[in-house]
């Protein structure tokens, strides 16, 4: 009824089990069994009938996940599951999550938030997970039968499942054996259905199959041959009678909640060349066992009890702590069996146990396999060697002490000009005891670190919400001072470590530590993983202070004759031990270390040859042949006096008395010496004459061979420490007041660069040299000045954008200009042309008529002047003074000459519209054609993409504003005003009897200044509509929305900067409402707005198939 034609009577047994089903079952299938198919229908229906269970559902990978949610997904859809939904829950069925890794519906009614199903690639994080019902599904596959390694990452990941199952939650596990030794041994309940006793399989078919693979794939795929591994951890226990051993050891509670669990306790005392061992089980509940456990912990004397606080939160240590029993928590992350069979398989020939100790706990502990269904004894046992108790962190803080004393404190006073030189024997005092101690020491580390992070590691991402977040919390942190002082303190002492914490003000901070006072402990697996990290200080009195931060939790510590622990603990919010260790090399060997003795020796002998100096600078005077009285000889030490009589032959000698000099021994020595310390450390001596000679003139790539050694050792070195900084931001990004994804700091980059010296000049001309033989690309690698080559391309073509944007409108405003200069000509030419009909209407009729007539008019009555508009003849009968003003009246009133000037400056207006309207399109099309171009050009298609013809810009042209109007009414109805005006103008003034020369100004007030600036208004606004319009057409068919960005000056009006603040759809733009322009002298113009890149990329992609243009669209957009 769903689809699965090929399910049998078989398949519904399956199915039944899977649903009904109330222990952890395993169904091995031979390959083509349909078993995954009958998985998911069973999913399916748990959601349906189960509805308030969640499920977890795991594969090999997230992709192999996908197909089999989507198909129960499918399932669920089906017209037959919609009927069933509604007999049993009375609603329709509706999804309220719905993707390749999660389902769920609305039928739940207490799962409070939890998806229904869950389906994660077996290598997935799990941590804070939990399930009712486990389902794994081929997590075996063909990887696992030929790689051990494989097998023993999935059967690790396959234990790790065991913790994310709910109390009264089960297992369901289907799939096929590929390998003996493979993670479906470890599984529960087998049933097995070979290709034999299924009847899904004809012989034929197993036959051809066969034939078709090795016989020992086909024994696993369909015959199902699988031999499991029973081999016992552990052998028998020693045993003793004597239990004062145990007093003042470490407690452990592995805990039950219910179920088949147990709870298992555990003390253990460290002694002399092994462990003493107690332990107890119950199979109850730990809170029914919190009596007999202060009992015991009271009869054996026992320290602190340690109590795993992963999944209760604290509870039990809260428990203990109220039944004043001290009680630490801790923070599980190893694997079960990985624990037990390293730590607690380690030590287990070297642990005598009490006879006291509960049969069922030892029982349990040598029942103990990788199969084994409980593990409560073997675990607490274990984890007695893991928790950091008392016993050993002071074990620890000792082993620090002496690491201090014995290296840390002598690399220390090296660098600190604290030599052996300066504490050795005194000599008598009449001898010359010089004590010179020069400092390689400090010179090698200061150049090595000036050359490797003199110029500051560079953190970036192409994600800017990362990159901003980043370059905020290394600014706050000072991380460029705190990397350089973590650098230093590395070469130092060959290691350093890098802290991190919540301040008062919810900030996260970062500081570096000395290893003098601080230490991380590791687990001792061959990943090394950090457990704890431990910060020490001395108080004014003398007593030791520390902390100790585990993956959770920071507590603290007092060491005053013994170690006591603070009650009291704290989440320090990060997800894992935050802290880092920054190693100068895999040793952990100091940068000057290797070199120390010969510092020494080198100190020792330039004292030496000191004292040689002051030797011979007060040597002995001798004297003989002559006899020195006694009160001459009083002082003959302080003068440095030696006298002999002699043998009375007369000779008298006086001379100084000189040892043979080793003058050209020493010096040969001190420059053996200096030689080898610069070349056994492997940094430079730059300040030596020899090093660069006229170090102006030196050649780059010379100075770069002598430096190559120091090179090869900062490259060791910047390997370490992008190894530690990608563990910094990885915990910071995992504390919550970050506001960053956990995996977001996968996304930086780091960029450290060499501090060498650079010849600018020489490289240049090698730059320049590989133009065109190399890429631009390589060519500018070359340069030191240049940090970031693509970024310096980048800005390249980014200048290169701008300076064409600024051509574009220099041309755009010269083009205007032109415009501007011929509109006003022909204008000019025009008004000159009506001037010359005026003047022919006034010689027609006379200047003196005209002013007599409205002489006349302006003295008569109004009943006279109705007389005179009505009946003329009767007028003239009544005055006949005025019968020569009658012409003048019927040149106004019937308008026979003035409606033929009239008509006149009509025809001519219609020549300046069309007039206008050719030259005003001519420079829309230029303009157009500018603007288009300028655009593809940004899209990176060239600067000659688009050839607008007049037809494109009359398009563009008749197009609407908000009002309806377009470019030709606009021209059209400016021509019709200034008409208007001019008629109206000249029939008002003649009527008023206005002068030749006052009627002509205002004509040259209304023409020039009036019309023409309505023309250049027009230009100027249409040319703002025409470049914005043809500006954004490329963008139609991929970009969706734009923003208008208003002219940056004061001038800028209120409209403008109000539609500035708003986004708008590309399609819903209407020029004059959100589209420039927006009014008359509008000078705005847009931004194309893009809210999700990655998204759009995708799009981009899909459409066009090109990735390449996707992104370098992306980059230029960016850069626009």
């Amino acid at each position: 009824m769903v689809g699965f034609k090929d399910l049998t009577e078989l398949h519904n047994e399956w199915l039944l089990s899977f649903l009904f089903g109330l222990e952890d079952q395993t169904l091995l299938a031979h390959r083509g069994s349909f078993k995954t198919s009958d998985l998911s229908l069973a999913m399916a229906l748990l959601a349906v009938w189960m509805s308030n269970h969640n499920i977890m559902f795991f594969r090999k990978t997230d992709t192999d996940v996908a197909e089999i949610v989507m198909q129960t997904s499918k399932i669920l859809k089906s017209d037959v599951f919609q009927i069933m939904v509604e007999d049993i829950h009375g609603q329709q069925l509706k999804f309220i999550k719905d993707t390749y890794t999660e389902l769920k519906t609305n039928l739940p009614t207490n799962i409070k938030g939890a998806s229904q199903l869950l389906g994660l690639g077996i290598g997935t994080s799990i941590t804070g997970k939990h399930a009712d019902i486990v389902i794994t599904d081929d997590i075996v596959n063909i990887k696992d039968r030929i790689s051990r390694a494989e097998r023993e990452h999935t059967k690790l990941q396959y234990q790790e499942l065991q913790n994310i199952k709910n109390r009264s939650g089960r297992f369901i596990n289907t799939g096929t054996p590929w390998h003996k030794e493979d993670a479906i041994s470890m599984m529960p309940n087998v049933r097995r259905y070979d290709c034999y006793s299924t009847g899904l399989m004809t012989r034929q078919e197993i036959k051809n199959i066969r034939e078709s693979m090795t016989d020992s794939l086909f024994a696993a795929n369909y015959e199902l041959k699988h031999i499991a591994d029973k081999d016992a951890l552990f052998t028998n226990p020693q045993f003793t009678p004597d239990e004062t051993k145990i007093y003042n050891g470490i407690a452990h509670i592995d805990a039950s909640y219910g179920g088949a669990d147990g709870t298992a306790f555990t003390i253990m005392k460290k002694i002399p060349g092994g462990f003493i061992g107690f332990g107890k089980r119950w199979n109850r509940h730990v809170d029914e066992c919190l009596t007999d456990i202060a009992m015991l912990h009271e009869k054996y004397r026992a320290g602190t009890i340690w109590c795993e606080d992963n999944a209760d939160k604290g509870y039990l240590r809260k428990e203990l702590n109220k039944s004043q029993l001290p009680a630490k928590g801790y923070h599980e992350s190893t694997n079960k069996y990985v624990k037990i069979s390293s730590y607690l398989k380690k030590h287990w020939k070297n642990i005598t146990w009490l006879e006291d100790t509960d049969p069922e706990y030892i029982n349990e502990i040598l029942d103990y396999t990788e199969h084994a269904e409980h593990d409560d004894s073997p675990d607490s046992a274990a984890t007695d060697d893991e928790v950091l108790n008392e016993q050993k962190l002071g074990e620890f803080l000792e082993k620090h002490k002496q690491l201090i004393s014995g290296r840390l404190q002598v690399l220390q006073d090296a660098y600190m000009t604290e030599y052996p030189i300066k504490y050795a024997k005194a000599k008598p005092e009449y001898k010359p005891d010089n004590r010179i101690a020069v400092n390689f020491a400090k010179y090698i580390t200061d150049t090595m670190n000036g050359f490797f992070i003199g110029i500051p590691i560079k953190v970036t991402s192409e994600d800017e919400t990362i990159a901003e977040y980043v370059e905020l919390v290394d600014q706050y942190n000072d991380q460029d001072d705190n990397n350089a002082e973590l650098a230093k303190q590395s070469s130092i002492f060959g290691f350093a470590y890098e802290m991190y914490y919540v301040d008062e003000d919810g900030r996260i901070g970062i500081t570096f530590l000395s290893p003098m006072e601080s230490f991380m402990i590791y687990d001792d697996s061959i990943l090394a993983r950090p457990r704890y990290f431990v910060r020490l200080y001395v108080d004014s009195d003398n007593v030791l202070h520390g902390s100790i931060s585990d993956e959770s939790k920071i507590w603290y510590f007092t060491q005053k004759g013994k170690i006591s622990f603070d009650p009291e603990d704290k989440p320090h919010g990060f997800d894992g031990v935050p802290a880092t260790e920054y190693q100068e090399n895999d040793e952990r060997m100091g940068l000057y270390e290797p070199v120390l003795t010969m510092i020494n020796a080198y100190n020792k002998a330039i004292s030496e040859k000191a004292n040689d100096v002051d030797y011979f600078s007060d040597a002995y005077l001798k004297i003989l042949g002559a006899k020195m009285l006694d009160e001459d000889l009083a002082t003959i030490r302080d003068d440095r006096i030696i006298n002999f009589d002699g043998d009375n032959d007369g000779k008298l000698v006086v001379e100084f008395l000189e040892k043979p000099s080793g003058d050209e021994t020493q010096e040969n020595l001190i420059n053996r010496l200096e030689k080898l310390i610069f070349q056994i450390s492997m940094v430079a001596n730059i300040s030596d004459e020899n090093f660069g000679g006229a170090s102006t003139s030196a050649s780059g790539i010379s100075l770069k061979y002598k430096l190559q050694a120091m090179s090869n050792l900062a490259k060791t070195k910047e390997r370490k420490f992008t190894s530690g900084m990608n563990r910094r931001y990885k915990l910071i990004f995992s504390n919550p007041l970050s506001g960053m994804k956990k995996d977001d700091w996968v996304k930086l980059k780091y960029k450290f660069t060499m501090n060498f010296p650079a010849n600018l000049l020489e490289e240049s001309e090698i730059a320049g040299n590989l133009q065109g033989v190399t890429s631009k690309e390589t060519a500018m690698s070359v340069l030191s000045i240049v940090d970031n080559v693509k970024e310096e391309m980048d800005r390249m073509e980014k200048e290169q954008d701008t300076e064409g944007q600024k051509k574009l409108l220099e041309q755009l405003e010269r083009d205007e200009a032109i415009l501007k200069k011929r509109l006003s000509t022909h204008y000019d030419l025009e008004a000159r042309k009506l001037e010359k009909q005026i003047a022919s209407y006034y010689s027609q009729y006379g200047e003196d008529n005209v002013i007599a007539y409205r002489t006349m008019m302006e003295s008569l009555s109004a009943e006279d002047r109705t007389l005179l508009m009505e009946q003329i003849d009767e007028f003239v009968r009544k005055y006949p003074q005025h019968t020569n003003l009658v012409p003048v009246r019927e040149s106004i009133y019937q308008l026979n000459r003035l409606e033929g000037l009239q008509y006149s400056i009509r025809m001519q207006m219609l020549e300046i519209g069309a007039w206008d309207e050719i030259k005003i399109q001519e420079y829309l099309e230029r303009l157009a054609a500018r603007g288009a171009n300028s655009a593809m050009e940004t899209l990176g298609f060239g600067k000659s993409f688009y050839s607008v013809d007049s037809d494109v810009v009359r398009a563009l042209l008749s197009r609407g504003w908000a009002d309806g109007s377009n470019f030709s009414a606009d021209i059209w109805t400016n021509s019709r005003k200034l008409t208007n005006y001019l008629t109206t103008d000249l029939a008002q003034g003649i009527a008023r009897g206005d002068t030749y020369q006052k009627l002509t100004t205002k004509l040259r007030e209304r023409f020039s200044k009036v019309s023409r600036r309505d023309a250049y208004r027009l230009v100027y606004t249409e040319g703002t509509f025409i470049m914005a319009e043809s500006t954004i057409l490329p963008f139609e068919g991929d970009f969706e929305s734009y923003r208008t960005v208003h002219a940056k000056d004061k001038k800028v009006c209120q409209i403008c900067i109000d539609n500035a603040k708003e986004t708008f759809r590309i399609k819903d733009r209407v020029a004059g409402t959100n589209f420039p322009a927006f009014h008359p002298w509008c000078r705005c113009t847009f931004e194309i707005v893009v809210e999700d890149w990655d998204l759009w990329m995708e799009d981009y992609i899909q459409k066009h198939q090109n990735a390449d243009d996707a992104k370098m669209i992306k980059r230029r957009m960016d850069d626009a």
